[in-house]
């Protein structure tokens, strides 16, 4: 499957940062669960990167935005139930929505993620950290 424009962006920035990753990594969680997550990054017990670019107008691309959160957020509890020690993160870009509402909302959304990045620049000091 070929990489969408974002997850090319996110791809240069791993190898600029000389992070090892895989793209489109599939997790075999028991026989009939199987979770495919746009970046795995080798690091420590590894970092789970799924990432989504929500385009609509002001107002509706937050609702998108929430909605494409939870089911990160869903696929993320199903990982750490089975590899506790994974780290992972959501980049969720959605360039015409008000970034602190857009924050305060997919937060609460996210719990079980361990970091949100709205951006690139967001991505690349959380992946610092």
């Amino acid at each position: 499957m070929p990489l969408t424009p974002q997850e090319q962006s996110v791809k240069e920035l791993l190898i600029a940062n000389y992070l090892p990753f895989e793209a489109h990594h599939v997790f075999e969680l028991s026989p009939s669960v199987r979770i495919s997550v746009d970046f795995l990054i080798f690091s420590d017990a590894g970092i789970v990167l799924e990432c989504t670019y929500c385009t609509k107008r002001r107002g509706s691309a937050i609702s998108e935005a929430k909605r494409r959160g939870a089911f990160i957020n869903y696929r993320f509890g199903l990982l750490k139930q089975t590899l506790p020690g994974l780290v992972c993160g959501a980049l969720i870009e959605a360039p015409n929505e008000d970034r602190s509402f857009t924050r305060k909302n997919l937060e609460r959304v996210l719990s079980n993620a361990n970091f949100l990045a709205l951006s690139l620049e967001e991505l690349r000091s959380s992946l610092g950290s």
